[in-house]
């Protein structure tokens, strides 16, 4: 037996596996076949277990790549993928539901082992915590996040299309002043229509999520009726024992469904609030470092939470927290330039670097012999303001090694020299 179905997984299965990891667009497509599929053909317990369990953890997986994306457009199929997990959600409530009123009066193990734990142990068996549970988690996902994302979705796509002239005419200017070339411009061009399109496209995706959470609360009312009339009037149930059976596995749909919905709605906002930024480094790391980055704002919490504790009647628990904070702050403070403590003293030299193109006219103009302050000035004819100073020339002649004439460029310098003088250059 265990022969024959290792030669099936061999002969079948995995040509059909590694056919549909070849071709990643037919995996959406049959995504799309999955989707139809739920809302159609009844779904035994376990597969609609299975297909719940999808749906969180990619719910999940989308707001970490949101927090860890280096800027928005870098998630471009976000709105898109937006409104094909919604539909699958939706096609999920649309399975549960049957399920919940056509096998809801056998027990709720025959539904769902997912929608049983949810109901049970987040309402703690009880509907009407459970009511409250699942009310609170709708109106902070209708009212808060989504209403704040689809505003700020609204305002950042206004902006961007009014910004995008001005930011035409600067990338014009730099390609015009020589301080970028023709394909840096092109790239900068199309960077900044894809900024518009996704921001355009994010405008109307915010939009599903809204949806999302008005369509949850009606199919949980819905379910809730139904479900009591169909216990009630058709198979005989008390009122008592229908409305505990059937609020109970309601509201473990509705939490099951809900905490997807805010999770996705909460990676739509992280997306559509974030600012632009020159670091290298993720989100989550930026967000992290300026939390925690100075160490006296650390040490001030850390110190009014103690005051707190000091205070008869409040709990202890406050002054561990602030013990918590002093520990952070001490941590940070040997990386942190504003604390109490620092480890070196002196300047603090920026680290920004001169552009290529600038870079590379410093070292042409240097490998003639020419020094620092003449290069200035050459460059100050050319690029104007941009001109780099004869600090920053001299840091860029250091990091090629080239602040000391070498034998070729004592050379060149000597021909350039003679050239200028004329016939009286041996003089």
């Amino acid at each position: 037996m265990a022969d024959t179905i290792q030669r099936v997984l061999s002969q079948k299965i995995m040509p059909f596996a590694r056919t549909l990891m070849g071709s990643k667009d037919l995996s959406i497509v049959l995504f799309i076949v999955v989707i139809m599929a739920i809302i159609i053909v009844p779904l035994p317990s376990h597969i609609l277990d299975f297909l719940l369990s999808i749906s969180l953890a990619l719910s999940v997986l989308i707001i970490l790549m949101a927090l860890y994306i280096d800027k928005p457009t870098e998630f471009w199929a976000f709105p898109t993928i937006l409104l094909i997990v919604t539909l699958y959600r939706l096609a999920l409530n649309v399975a549960t539901t049957r399920m919940i009123l056509a096998e809801g009066y056998n027990g709720a193990d025959n539904v769902s082992s997912i929608i049983n734990a949810f109901g049970r142990f987040v309402a703690e068996g009880n509907y009407v915590i459970g009511i409250i549970v699942f009310s609170i988690l709708v109106i902070v996902n209708l009212i808060v996040i989504t209403n704040g994302a689809t505003r700020v979705t609204e305002v950042r796509a206004r902006f961007t299309l009014d910004a995008m002239p001005g930011k035409q005419m600067a990338i014009d200017a730099d390609l015009n002043a020589g301080l970028i070339n023709q394909e840096e411009a092109r790239a900068r061009r199309e960077s900044l229509q894809q900024e518009a399109d996704f921001y355009g496209t994010m405008d109307g995706a915010s939009k599903f999520v809204k949806g999302d959470a008005i369509a949850s609360i009606i199919i949980t009312l819905v379910n809730i009726i139904g479900g009591f009339l169909i216990g009630v009037f058709e198979y005989n149930l008390s009122i008592a024992q229908s409305a505990q059976t059937f609020t109970i596995l309601t509201i473990g749909d509705g939490l099951v469904g809900q905490i997807p919905a805010l999770i996705i709605a909460t990676a739509t906002g992280i997306i559509t609030t974030r600012a632009a930024k020159n670091s290298d480094k993720s989100f989550a790391n930026d967000i992290v470092t300026q939390i925690i980055g100075n160490s006296k704002i650390l040490l001030i919490v850390g110190f009014i939470l103690c005051m707190f504790a000091l205070v008869p009647g409040l709990p202890i628990s406050l002054g561990f927290v602030g013990v918590f904070f002093f520990v952070i702050a001490w941590l940070g403070s040997r990386e942190d330039s504003k604390s109490f403590f620092p480890r070196k003293r002196g300047p603090k030299y920026s680290t920004r670097r001169t552009i290529p193109f600038i870079e590379k006219q410093v070292i042409e103009l240097r490998k003639n012999g020419i020094n620092r302050y003449e290069i200035c000035d050459i460059l100050k004819e050319k690029l104007g303001k941009f001109a780099p100073s004869p600090s920053g020339i001299y840091k860029i002649c250091k990091r090629y090694n080239m602040n000391r004439l070498t034998s070729p460029m004592k050379e060149n310098k000597r021909k350039i020299i003679k050239e200028q003088l004329g016939e009286l250059g041996h003089i």
